[in-house]
Formats: C-alpha cells, structure tokens, sequence
C-alpha cells in the first residue's frame, strides 16, 4: 500500500513538474515603425557601400587607362632604342639617321621644318601654343591662340602673327604705327 502511494506520488510529480504554470515568454515581434527604421538604416549602408563600390571602379579605370599610356609610351622608346640599335654602323658608330618621332606626342612644323611637342610653346608668338592639325593622316602641328590659358578672349592678329588679350593689350608697332598716321 505505501508502495502504491508512493507510486501515485511519483506520477503526481512528474506529471504536474513537467507542465510549467509560468507562460513561456514570446519572442516580441518588432513594430511596422521599428521594420522600417531597420530597414532605412540597411538601404543606406548598402547605398554607401555601393558608392564605395563605385568610386573604387573608377579609381581603378583611371588607373587601368594610365598604365596603359605608360606602357604605350615605353614601347614607342623600345621601338626608338631598337631602331638606333640597328642602325649602328659596323665599327660601333652610330648612322646619323634618328626614328621618327612619335606623331601623338610631337608634330612637325611646316614653318621651321621642325618637331616641336603639342602643346609647347617654343616655336609659337606671345599667348600662342603648338597644337596638331586635326586631319588624322597629317603630321603635321601649327601655332594658334591659347584659348585654354585663361577666360579672357585672345585675338589672332595676322600683321603680327601673334594673340591679343581682347579690350587690354596692342602691338607697340601698332602703336607707333598709328600715332605716325595721327601725326602727318
């Protein structure tokens, strides 16, 4: 009999321990407001890190189109130094003819029968520089005014062969010019 008891008391136990009379607690369930703060802050770091994304592509295309000017210039100095190589005459002097120079870095000069870079101004007047004949097939360059200087407007004189600030700047021979013509 105290064995049944003992029995029922058991049971009893693990029956009413094993149900839990506390409520479990429930996982809480964020607010609309709360999912779309989460989900703003989520959009904006992906908007950042695809800017990132961005930037980083271009940094790499300009450095990409770099390496490659670069690497095309060297290989028109190999192609010079190779062109020198071969002409060295059989007892080590070297024949006076040079390799051309490169035509999308110098131009010839009609006017000095010369090579100048584009974009220099040594053959060129006052406010003038050397710029390539848009045609693809010529190599040649001319001077013309330096529009890129500054904002001010530059005025080609023919007389002079020369650009003039407009409204600011004359020839001096100009000057005396008209003053000679004012005085007789």
């Amino acid at each position: 009999m105290l064995f049944l008891v003992l029995t029922i008391a058991v049971t009893f136990c693990i029956s009413y321990c094993s149900t839990s009379t506390t409520p479990e607690p429930e996982a809480s369930t964020p607010s609309i407001t709360e999912r779309e703060v989460n989900l703003h802050k989520r959009e904006e770091t992906f908007r950042i890190r695809e800017e990132a994304f961005r930037e980083r592509e271009a940094n790499f295309t300009l450095r990409e189109h770099a390496l490659r000017d670069r690497e095309y210039m060297l290989s028109v100095r190999e192609d010079n130094v190779a062109e020198r190589e071969k002409n060295i005459g059989p007892l080590g002097n070297a024949v006076t003819t040079t390799p051309k120079p490169d035509p999308h870095l110098m131009r010839l000069d009609p006017i000095t029968n010369k090579y100048y870079e584009i974009g220099s101004t040594e053959p060129c007047s006052q406010n003038m520089r050397f710029f390539a004949v848009p045609d693809p097939d010529s190599v040649e360059g001319r001077c013309d005014c330096d529009y890129q200087q500054c904002s001010r407007p530059l005025i080609y004189s023919a007389q002079f062969n020369q650009c003039f600030w407009a409204w600011s700047q004359v020839h001096p021979q100009f000057l005396a010019d008209l003053f000679q013509n004012f005085l007789i």
